[in-house]
This record gives C-alpha cells, structure tokens and sequence, in this order.
C-alpha cells in the first residue's frame, strides 16, 4: 500500500464509520406507545370544540381517536415523519363547522405525512405549513 492509499484510509476509515452508525440508527421514534394526546392548538391558536379531539398510540403505531367522527389506522415512521396511508373513520355529519375543518385538516396530515414530535408532555404534528399541538393526558380518561 503506497502513502497515498493510507491517506485516504486515514481520511475515509471515520467517514464510513459514521455512515455505517448513521444507516443502522432507526429513526428517531418518539416513546409514543400506550399514550394519549388531546389537541390544544392549531396553527399557534388555542383550539376548544364541542368535543376533545384526542389521538392515541397502540404498539407499532397503531393509532385511533377521534376528532368529530372515530378513527383508526396504522401509522409508519421512517425519518421523524408518521404516515397513515389508509385511515378507516366513521362518516358522521359534524355540527361543530371547527371540528369539522380541523379533522379534515388532520386526515389530510397524517395521509400525506406529518414530522412527528414529542417535546416533554405535548406531541406536535407539522405539515404543509401547518401545526396541531396536543397535550398527553390520561390513557384512561375520558371526555
């Protein structure tokens, strides 16, 4: 091996070891299993409605809630943002005209993929120029 080849050893040898450390680092999932968040703003507003829209997290990112109708589906992370490609909700008539446009906004977020975050107690979903801030509450609480 000539000096030239060592060089560039000594050069490459740390790059690839970051790379190799940064291909097997899954992606960093918030500890969001078993847990149950409420909305509490949209958009930097504060956000009240007839009901408590709420999402909750099962295992492997199963989610379900409700906004104005039920909701379910299963959600994929892959690099800070939750996807949920097929979403099954009931079809109710909403009365609440925010509720409605919010749960239209939410479906359309979480179908299209929201960067996901959990900071201390609140999980906040962005997408499109839009952000939904939710607030962990009690699994077993009820609304």
């Amino acid at each position: 091996m000539n000096r030239f080849s060592k060089v560039i050893l000594v050069f490459l040898l740390p790059l690839f070891a970051m790379v190799a450390c940064a291909a097997d680092k899954p992606s960093a999932v918030p500890n969001v299993d078993h847990r149950r968040f409420v909305l509490v703003s949209v958009d930097g507003a504060p956000f009240s409605a007839s009901k408590k829209p709420d999402i909750t997290f099962a295992e492997e990112l199963r989610i379900s809630g409700q906004m104005c109708n039920r909701y379910m589906g299963q959600g994929v992370l892959d690099k800070g943002v939750l996807k949920v490609s097929q979403m099954a909700s009931t079809k109710m008539f909403c009365m609440d005209a925010a509720l409605n446009k919010v749960e239209d906004l939410f479906f359309s977020m979480l179908m299209a993929g929201a960067e996901i975050e959990l900071a201390g107690e609140s999980l906040i979903l962005q997408q499109g120029g839009h952000v939904l801030v939710f607030t962990a509450v009690d699994i077993t609480q009820q609304f």
